[in-house]
């Protein structure tokens, strides 16, 4: 049997605050990759691997443990539990571990840990950007909202999913990152690379309050955790100009069979979760995306309508901005919703982001999904915000732009609506289109 040749490095004595501080950090890594929560193996558990979903690779390689409560994902006091946590369970080792005089090779373990785990977790979010799915395309209804009428996160996810090819490149840039993190050669640099792009999110998110504000701050403090190996080196090459080496030391592999085990396990990780993810992102990318409805609307209705009539029990409505029974239009998406613009009050829904993202952060508009039966022509409406709010129509289309609707509501009243549709310009998408802009 041959025998790999192994570098090994010479025996160091770590000072003792160097091995305290170890301590601390090994402890918190641990707390955020390894699964001690057992909910998360109850969602692992109760995966359809018949119907295998790229979210659920996501569940797979993404656990966090159940130390932030903030359904907004701002939630700090998280850090505290887990350091103090971390800082109690390093004075308990300190105590029964005193003689140790270095953790070298635990230190190696716990740096390919945090590669692989920071690779797995932003492979996820580069993913849905390459296939652009993270911030999707402006809906119709977004397009016909008031700015005002957008908190800011959402504002921060229409005008970057606007751009998709925007959203790709920087999509494509996280993934090439992300992989170089799996080769020791280039996981310096790559480690590099995660925490400036992280840096940067993390403020994007505090900035916009877009929602996983926590989740950025940990992957920044763990990316710093990786990097701190090389840190010392990175400032002397980089700062002071001196040609420096960065430590190749791996642990010793004395029989085949533990390098092959070695080179099986990472090449099933990369692709399990390089690969295997990819394409499974991709697949729900040209199945329509996981963000907004998939379910196909009425046929041929997608667009802005103008409510041109409008009565309530039999009684006409003028359209008026104080009004708030008159409809002032209504927009149907390609998928099987639409929303109303009336002039009352809407409450911002901040809601379930992930159940709800078309109407998440938006006010402004009542948002509806509906069924349609085709062959009696009638449309049931149940608002996306009020379960008690439920409206049935009968609908006609006397030509290709028009529909006119009738029926009830949820208060017994009857309505009837006349929609007119219209070909709108949105400077947004039509970018440098010189032509003139009608508002409504």
């Amino acid at each position: 049997m041959t025998t790999q040749l192994v570098y090994t490095p010479e025996q160091v004595t770590w000072k003792m605050y160097e091995k305290i501080i170890f301590r601390i950090f090994f402890i918190y890594v641990f707390i955020y990759i390894v699964p001690l929560d057992y909910t998360y193996f109850q969602k692992v558990f109760a995966i359809h691997w018949s119907v295998f979903k790229f979210q659920d690779i996501n569940t797979i390689g993404n656990y966090s443990p159940k130390l932030h409560s903030n359904e907004r994902g701002n939630d700090l006091l998280g850090f505290v539990y887990a350091f103090g946590i971390s800082i109690a369970g390093a004075l308990i080792w300190s105590l029964i571990d005193r003689k140790r005089s270095n953790y070298t090779v635990l230190y190696y373990w716990m740096r390919v840990a945090l590669r692989y785990k920071l690779a797995a977790v932003m492979f996820f979010y580069s993913f849905i950007k390459v296939f652009p799915q993270q911030m999707p395309y402006p809906t119709l209804s977004w397009l016909n909202t008031n700015l005002g009428d957008f908190n800011a996160g959402r504002l921060f996810w229409i005008t970057t999913g606007v751009s998709q090819s925007y959203e790709i490149f920087t999509g494509i840039l996280e993934t090439l990152v992300a992989f170089l993190l799996f080769f020791r050669k280039t996981a310096t640099f790559a480690a590099l690379a995660y925490l400036g792009i992280m840096i940067n999110i993390a403020a994007i998110n505090a900035g916009y309050d877009a929602g996983i504000f926590t989740v950025c701050v940990n992957l920044v403090i763990l990316a710093a955790i990786l990097l701190a190996y090389d840190a010392k080196k990175l400032w002397e090459f980089l700062i002071l100009h001196k040609t420096v080496a960065l430590d190749d030391y791996i642990p010793g592999f004395t029989r085949q069979w533990q390098s092959k085990t070695r080179l099986w396990v990472k090449t099933a990780f990369i692709l399990f979760f390089f690969g295997f993810r990819g394409f499974k992102t991709y697949e729900s990318y040209a199945a329509g995306g996981f963000r907004l409805p998939v379910s196909p609307g009425l046929p041929d209705t997608s667009g802005f309508y103008k409510v041109s009539e409008f009565q309530v029990n039999h009684q006409p409505v003028t359209l008026s901005n104080t009004d708030t029974t008159r409809w002032q239009n209504v927009v149907f998406e390609k998928w099987n919703s639409l929303s109303i613009k009336i002039p009352h009050t809407v409450k911002l829904f901040v809601g379930d982001r992930m159940a709800n993202y078309e109407i998440f952060g938006t006010a402004g508009r009542d948002y509806f999904t509906y069924k349609s039966d085709t062959a009696k022509h009638t449309l049931i409406l149940k608002s996306q915000t009020d379960t008690t709010q439920k409206l049935v129509f009968h609908y006609s289309r006397p030509d290709s732009s028009t529909i006119i609707l009738s029926g009830i509501d949820q208060k017994k009243d009857s309505l009837y609506a006349v929609l007119n549709k219209v070909e709108r310009k949105y400077p947004m998408i039509e970018g440098r289109y010189e032509g003139k802009y009608v508002a409504y």
